[in-house]
């Protein structure tokens, strides 16, 4: 008799979903530090007045994972521009998180953080502050040389916010990509998903042009009559809404293997200050509970993605349910959704999945290949093809018959940056299509 696998292979994030991070900066460097010295390049002519350095103590947020960590960087009215890049953004929507400490602002008001193009030739998406009254301030948002567009509800000097700048490209013209800010006070809870409604917007400015990409994030010291002063901390980006998160994990995957175990794979892209995870387990999806002695240390803080694994001696015969618990330095804990297993006693080999199954590729985004994995309980003709987003077709990565069990098939296109789709048909016996499926995948070059 032998174990019947039923292997489930899932894109996995903690919750909440960090699916398409793609930046993150917590200043955790040095106090005094120049952030020249860490990745950040000169913004335009070369100045070294107000320096931009890592400052102390980080700001704070709770429910946001960069909260009080590492330190922070103050921008004050004139002086140096620095930008750093992450990999470009050409479709779809861009989120830029920050938490920021505004010490005064200006009457007149400038803009102090935006997003910029490849070619460093255009800054859209514009994160504005000016003077509300002796006592607090105004956001606001901005495209190009477009004048802002304020959120009337006066901010408090010395409060630490969490904002959200939201930039969406959109088609059908040249000059109407949309802009989104979502501005959160203390007390507030860090949604899991996207508000139905923004602090202020949509908002176009359809009198400036759109542009085609977005690839660095600028951090600006504005004319001396105009410009705020503040602290700023905690700087993430993300391709969906996507709060910053202490851990992101690739994928989650559980495998029955011989004897009446189970294996839990994971793997992690970064991790900041990560104490490590707590397996937990449950026969109903519900109620978890720690498996005894399943704890797997993480690696703290790092930006290079780590590969974990973790047995369960004590599966036996039935349906399981595994999730993790990842633990922070500072005691909070998120959890994964979880993933199932069937663990069954019959003639049928190992490694004979039990469903067809199209999963999503790993790593996504990605740039320069990545993987397509799926699972055929029975031998069947198949073919996956790559498409563009005017369903025009790319490549056609497989176009046989295959035999039953878990397939992968590497792809590595020379195609421009972008948002591509890629379906999986399977044909049986009888000629006709048993199971189709279309997943979103996204080049960033």
């Amino acid at each position: 008799m032998k174990t019947l696998l039923v292997f489930v292979l899932a894109a996995m994030l903690i919750s909440p979903a960090a699916f398409g991070q793609i930046f993150q900066e917590d200043f955790n460097y040095a106090v005094g530090d120049s952030l020249l010295d860490h990745g950040w390049n000169m913004a335009g002519a070369p100045s070294y007045l107000n320096s931009l350095l890592v400052t102390g103590p980080a700001l704070a947020f709770p429910g946001y994972a960069l909260s009080n960590h590492g330190g922070s960087t103050f921008l004050a009215a004139s002086g140096q521009d620095l930008y750093r890049t992450f990999p470009q953004v050409t479709a779809d929507e861009v989120f830029l998180w920050m938490m920021i400490k505004v010490a005064g602002a200006q009457y007149y008001g400038d803009y102090f953080l935006g997003l910029v193009s490849a070619d460093q030739s255009s800054t859209t998406a514009r994160l504005y502050a000016k003077s509300a009254s002796e006592n607090g301030f105004y956001l606001g948002v901005g495209k190009g040389s477009e004048d802002p567009a304020y959120y009337t509800t006066e901010l408090t000097y010395g409060l630490t916010y969490l904002v959200v700048l939201k930039y969406e490209f959109t088609t059908g013209s040249t000059t109407n990509d949309i802009m989104r800010l979502y501005v959160f006070k203390q007390g507030d809870v860090v949604p899991e998903d996207e508000p139905v409604t923004a602090t202020l917007g949509p908002y176009t400015a359809p009198s400036v042009g759109d542009i085609a990409n977005v690839s660095s994030v600028l951090l600006r010291q504005g004319a001396s009559w105009m410009a705020p002063s503040l602290f700023i901390d905690g700087v993430a980006i993300s391709s969906s809404w996507a709060p910053a998160l202490p851990v992101q994990i690739a994928y989650l995957q559980a495998t029955a293997i011989s004897g009446g175990k189970v294996r839990i794979d994971w793997r992690t892209l970064s991790e900041t200050d990560n104490l490590g995870f707590s397996v937990e387990k449950s026969a109903d999806g519900t109620t978890f509970a720690p498996i005894p002695g399943a704890f797997v240390e993480g690696h703290r803080s790092t930006l290079v993605p780590q590969d974990y694994s973790f047995t369960d001696e004590s599966a036996q015969s039935g349906t399981w349910y595994y999730r993790l618990a990842q633990m922070d330095g500072n005691g909070s804990t998120h959890y994964t959704d979880a993933v199932k297993v069937e663990v069954l006693t019959t003639s049928v080999g190992e490694n004979t999945p039990a469903t067809f199954s199209l999963q999503q590729n790993y790593p996504n985004p990605f740039n320069p290949s990545t993987a397509v994995r799926y699972q055929l309980p029975v031998a069947s003709v198949v073919r996956l093809v790559v498409y563009d987003m005017l369903g025009r077709e790319m490549a056609t990565l497989v176009n046989e018959q295959k035999p039953a069990g878990i397939h992968q098939v590497e792809y590595s296109p020379n195609l421009p940056s972008g948002t591509y789709f890629y379906r999986l048909t399977v044909t049986g016996s009888d000629g006709r299509t048993s199971f189709s499926d279309v997943k979103r995948m996204t080049l960033v070059k």
